[in-house]
C-alpha cells in the first residue's frame, strides 16, 4: 500500500468512476484500475461492486474511503502548517511608530538577511476580508479580542505644537483647552487616531477638528512644525526622533499610551515571524526607553 495507490482509490471512490478518476489525475484509466485491484488484493476484500462498466462503493469501500479521506485531510493540514514555517517574508501594517520601524527592520535584517518585508497600505487593509498582514504595531485598544499581542512599551501622550503657535508659550496644557484647535493626525481607522479621539471625547469632552489626515508620522510632524495644526503623540517616541520648530507640551492629566506588536488571534507563527517577534521585544528594551 502506498500514497499514490491510496490517492487513486480515493478519487475513484469519490467519482465512482475509473475514467473520471484517471482524467482527474492525468493518467490512463488502466493505472487507476490496477491500483484499485492491487489495493483490494492487499486488503483481502473488494471495495467496489461492479455492474458492467459501472462501479459502486460497497460497505468495505465506504469504510476505506472515509478513512482514506481522513489521512489526506491530515496530510493537507501538515502541508499548510509547515509551508508557513518556510516563509521568510513578513507583512507589517504600520499603525504606530513609522519613524522607528525602518531602524528596527534594518537591525533585524543585519542578523537575518534572508527575511524580506512588505508593508500593506491602509486601503489594502480596508479592502481585505481578513487580516492582510503578519504583524501590526499599534496603540492598545479597548477591544483587542481579534489579536494576540505583546506589550512593547508604555508611554505618556504629549501635545506637539509649532513654536509659532500661541500655546508654545506654555509648558502644560489641558485637553479641554484644545476643543477649538485644528488637529493633524492619522486616518480614523488607525489605532493611534482611535485612541486620541476616544481620549478627547472622554477626558476633554470634545471631538477634535481635523484639517489633515495621513498614515505617515513624518507628515504629521511637518504639518505641526508649519503650524497647520496640533497633534497628540507618545512622548518617548517623539524624543527618539525630534523634529524642527516643534514645542512639546505636557498634559495636566497623565494619559498613558501602550504600544503593542499584535498578530491574528491563534495564528501559528512561522520561524521568521517568531524570530522577528523575539528580536522586536529585545530591540525595544534597548532603544525605546
Amino acid at each position: 500500500m502506498d500514497f499514490l495507490q491510496l490517492k487513486y482509490f480515493k478519487d475513484a471512490a469519490k467519482f465512482e468512476n475509473f475514467s473520471i478518476a484517471a482524467k482527474h489525475n492525468f493518467v490512463p484509466q488502466p493505472s487507476i484500475s490496477k491500483a484499485v485491484k492491487n489495493l483490494e488484493a492487499e486488503l483481502g476484500v473488494s471495495l467496489f461492486d461492479r455492474a458492467g462498466k459501472n462501479i459502486y462503493l460497497n460497505d468495505n469501500g465506504k469504510y476505506m474511503y472515509k478513512r482514506t479521506k481522513e489521512i489526506f485531510n491530515i496530510l493537507d493540514d501538515c502541508t499548510k502548517r509547515f509551508s508557513n514555517y518556510k516563509s521568510n517574508s513578513i507583512d507589517i501594517y504600520i499603525q504606530e511608530g513609522s519613524f522607528f520601524i525602518p531602524r528596527l527592520v534594518a537591525d533585524f535584517t543585519m542578523v537575518h538577511p534572508n527575511t524580506t518585508f512588505h508593508y500593506p497600505t491602509v486601503s489594502e487593509v480596508l479592502r481585505s476580508k481578513k487580516l492582510p498582514f503578519d504583524f501590526t504595531f499599534m496603540a492598545m485598544q479597548e477591544d483587542m479580542s481579534q489579536y494576540d499581542y505583546t506589550l512593547l512599551c508604555e508611554d505618556n501622550l504629549v501635545l506637539l505644537v509649532s513654536l509659532e503657535h500661541p500655546l508654545a508659550k506654555q509648558d502644560i496644557v489641558s485637553l479641554s483647552d484644545l476643543k477649538n484647535e485644528n488637529f493633524v493626525s492619522y486616518y480614523e481607522t488607525i489605532s493611534h487616531r482611535i485612541l486620541s479621539d476616544r481620549l478627547c471625547r472622554q477626558v476633554g469632552h470634545f471631538f477634535p477638528h481635523y484639517v489633515y489626515e495621513t498614515h505617515d508620522e513624518f507628515i504629521v510632524l511637518h504639518w505641526v512644525s508649519t503650524n497647520v495644526g496640533v497633534t497628540l503623540i507618545p512622548e518617548n517616541f517623539y524624543y527618539s526622533r525630534p523634529y524642527r520648530n516643534i514645542k512639546v507640551l505636557k498634559l495636566d492629566q497623565t494619559i498613558p499610551c501602550q504600544v503593542v506588536l499584535a498578530w491574528e488571534k491563534n495564528k501559528n507563527l512561522s520561524n521568521a515571524e517568531k524570530e522577528f517577534l523575539d528580536f522586536t521585544v529585545e530591540w525595544f528594551k534597548k532603544n525605546i526607553k
